[in-house]
C-alpha cells in the first residue's frame, strides 16, 4: 500500500523532553499508551494525530489539546 511507503519510525529518544513530558500530562487519566504519539504531534507543530480512539480524542479536546482528528471525518467527511 502506498501509505506504508510513507511511514517513518523515530527512536523515542528524538521526542524533546518537553513534549514527553506535556504529552504525558495530556494523557495521564485517558490513555497512557499514547503519550509517544501524542509528543510527536506537539513536536511537529503542522502534525495532526488522526485516530479511531473516541475517548482519547474526547479526552484530549477537554485539556485543550487540539492537533488531533477522528480518523472518520478526515477521510470519509
Amino acid at each position: 500500500m502506498i501509505l506504508f511507503r510513507k511511514i517513518a519510525l523515530l527512536p523515542t529518544m528524538t521526542l524533546q523532553a518537553q513534549c514527553l513530558e506535556k504529552a504525558y500530562d495530556y494523557c495521564e487519566g485517558i490513555d497512557t499508551k499514547d503519550v509517544l504519539y501524542v509528543a510527536l504531534t506537539l513536536q511537529i507543530p503542522a502534525a495532526i494525530l488522526i485516530t479511531r480512539d473516541v475517548p482519547l480524542y474526547e479526552g484530549l479536546k477537554q485539556r485543550g489539546f487540539e492537533q488531533i482528528a477522528l480518523f472518520h471525518k478526515v477521510f470519509y467527511n
